[in-house]
């Protein structure tokens, strides 16, 4: 995977962008639509504390010239940690919010219930998040797409994953866990855990090998992480890290 800091071009007209967004700062990766893996630009930058959220997104869009560029796509992609899946076939989108409070209870002041449909299986991915700022980036951003973070995730292992036929994919940064699983090829489960130790990031993903029942010597953990894992390396043999800071 290349990396660069600046796009040697005129044009992006051939060019993706992602934007993403955590409440304490924002990164953005340009790529060339026929290399996505390729990055002509990555940068990562942190929001001033004395500004609110949604006024921090604001002033962003105001002055980043990037985001005024004419690219072939734009996904903003949003950390969400309250979400479920539910079946295309089954999900009248009428009913979102009882999906969303029935997994997850009452929304959090300002907050609204969202959806996108994860083509890939067929899922419609249910979340919720801040209405000020989906408003915002509607008005400010019209042609971009507004991805969950776990969305985003799962699209970036879904092939590796019905390819490996069982594997356990997780993510660990600032005390947030993220695991997708996969068995026997299928998309088994994605979960959003927040977590005060290591230990308990630790046995959450063992409780991950245990509850779909996987082999520790031959079913492979993909991890991102600069963390270390001791408990998890002892019981895990087929481990490949992944440090990629997306």
């Amino acid at each position: 995977m290349e990396t660069g800091n600046s796009i040697n071009t005129n044009s992006y007209s051939n060019c993706g962008i992602s934007v993403f967004f955590t409440k304490n700062g924002y990164s953005f990766m340009v790529y060339d639509l026929n290399e996505p893996d390729v990055f002509l630009v990555r940068e990562k930058h942190a929001f001033e504390k004395s500004s609110s959220f949604v006024n921090a997104v604001e002033n962003l869009i105001n002055s980043n010239d990037l985001l005024k560029q004419d690219f072939a796509e734009m996904n903003v992609v949003i950390a969400v940690d309250r979400y479920t899946f539910v079946p295309n076939g089954l999900f009248p989108t009428n009913l979102a919010n009882d999906y969303f409070k029935f997994n997850h209870g009452d929304l959090a002041d300002g907050e609204g219930v969202f959806f996108t449909l994860f083509d890939e299986a067929d899922l419609y991915v249910v979340f919720s998040y801040d209405k000020l700022f989906v408003d915002l980036i509607e008005n400010m951003l019209p042609n971009a797409q507004i991805v969950p973070d776990v969305s985003w995730r799962l699209s970036k292992v879904y092939d590796k994953g019905k390819k490996t036929v069982n594997g356990v994919y997780a993510e660990i940064s600032d005390n947030i866990l993220n695991v997708i699983v996969f068995k026997s090829a299928k998309f088994m489960m994605a979960n959003t855990y927040k977590f005060v130790s290591i230990e308990d990031a630790e046995y959450l993903l063992l409780k991950a090998y245990n509850v779909f029942e996987f082999d520790n010597e031959t079913v492979p953990l993909f991890i991102n992480s600069s963390v270390e894992l001791p408990h998890v390396k002892h019981f895990v043999k087929n481990i490949t890290v992944e440090n990629e800071n997306n």
